[in-house]
């Protein structure tokens, strides 16, 4: 009987033997296609996934380097459907975070253009080293388009005017630790951000290359006058603000706004159009009555 179960673990082994080799071997075949075609392997893997391939292969970690496009977002690291805890939510955080500074490291030490890099992740702490690993990667590889969309961990109906004042000075802090990745940024969401009139001049004075801002639920305080000044942005979007008008003074190449779900007051016209030559095509949406003025072009 002994014997019979020394014989019958050999048999075990090496058949585990004989399926891992074959594994290597189809491993290996995959390994010896070409670039361009692991490269669109790559493409249509979820980020996590790539993540764990640069690290368990150096031939993958390669791979990674001549990517031209590189879009994360933290919903792709959520375990089942939607985010139910807290905890849940920290965890598919950090994950999203152990990614990014997985892949643009790597990415980092590629000659090649990088034509889009997008990240979308949370407005919180340990978010920092996203924005850390962006800022080195705009230092070692050229970057074509770069965008953040930063979303934050209470939903917009939910957030507290302490909560976005509190999601304001973690977004400065962000900016002023890292001036290179927002400098880079050619498009940046914002939601339920409310920052001091000086913090919004400052974050479009820093973002330089800026060409689509998106802000949902921001502002600079209730009933705040926002004013807006920038050579390059072409796109502009604010819903559900609850700034008193948002005052375009100069826009040399704004070609689109839309504003959506804006209650402004009776007393005060919403929007004030200084230098938008270039606009196009403006989209309004907002509830209101008869006694509310007006758009009008100053």
């Amino acid at each position: 009987m002994a014997r019979a179960s020394v014989v019958e673990e050999a048999a075990w082994i090496k058949a585990a033997n004989t399926e891992c080799q074959q594994e290597n071997d189809q491993e290996d075949r995959i390994s010896k296609l070409p670039d361009d075609i692991l490269i669109f392997v790559l493409d249509k893997l979820q980020p996590c996934d790539i993540a764990l391939a640069a690290v368990v292969s150096k031939r993958w970690r390669h791979l990674t380097n001549l990517r031209s496009n590189i879009f994360i977002d933290v919903a792709h690291f959520i375990e089942g459907t939607s985010v139910n805890t807290l905890e849940e939510l920290v965890r598919t955080s950090v994950s999203a975070v152990e990614a990014v500074k997985r892949i643009l490291p790597h990415s980092n030490q590629s000659q090649n253009t990088l034509n889009r890099l997008g990240i979308r992740f949370y407005l919180r702490d340990e978010s920092i080293d996203i924005v850390r690993s962006v800022d080195k990667a705009m230092t070692t590889r050229k970057v074509v388009k770069a965008e953040f969309v930063i979303i934050t961990e209470i939903s917009e109906e939910y957030n507290t005017d302490d909560d976005m004042m509190d999601n304001g000075r973690r977004l400065m802090t962000f900016v002023d630790a890292c001036p290179r990745a927002f400098g880079g940024l050619t498009h940046l969401s914002l939601h339920s951000v409310r920052l001091g009139k000086s913090d919004f001049c400052n974050v479009l004075d820093t973002c330089k290359k800026l060409e689509c801002l998106r802000l949902n639920d921001c502002d600079a305080g209730n009933k705040s006058v926002l004013k807006i000044e920038h050579s390059q942005l072409a796109e502009l979007s604010i819903v559900s603000s609850g700034m008193e008008r948002a005052e375009l003074i100069w826009l040399p190449r704004l070609t689109h706004l839309t504003c959506r779900n804006w209650l402004p007051s009776q007393d005060e016209y919403p929007l004030s159009f200084h230098h938008v030559p270039q606009l196009q095509r403006l989209t309004l949406c907002t509830a209101g009555t008869t006694m509310h003025k007006t758009f009008v072009c100053k």
